[in-house]
C-alpha cells in the first residue's frame, strides 16, 4: 500500500451559537435600540462571523425602513 494521506488545514472559526443569534434576532423585531445591538456586537468582538454581522445589519436596516 502505497499511499498518502492528505490533511487539508480548515482553520476554526468561532462564531455565535445559533441560541444567541435568535436572541439578537428577536430583540431587533422587539425594538430594542440599535446602538444597543451594535455595542453588543462590538462587545462579541470576534465571535461574530462576517456573515452574521451581515444579517443583523441586514435586519437592523429593514427595521429602519419600515
Amino acid at each position: 500500500m502505497n499511499r498518502k494521506i492528505v490533511d487539508e488545514y480548515r482553520p476554526f472559526k468561532l462564531q455565535l451559537p445559533e441560541s444567541t443569534m435568535k436572541k439578537i434576532e428577536n430583540d431587533i423585531k422587539l425594538g430594542v435600540e440599535e446602538f444597543e445591538i451594535r455595542e453588543a456586537l462590538d462587545q462579541l468582538g470576534d465571535l461574530v462571523t462576517d456573515q452574521q454581522k451581515q444579517h443583523i445589519f441586514g435586519l437592523l436596516n429593514n427595521r429602519n425602513n419600515e
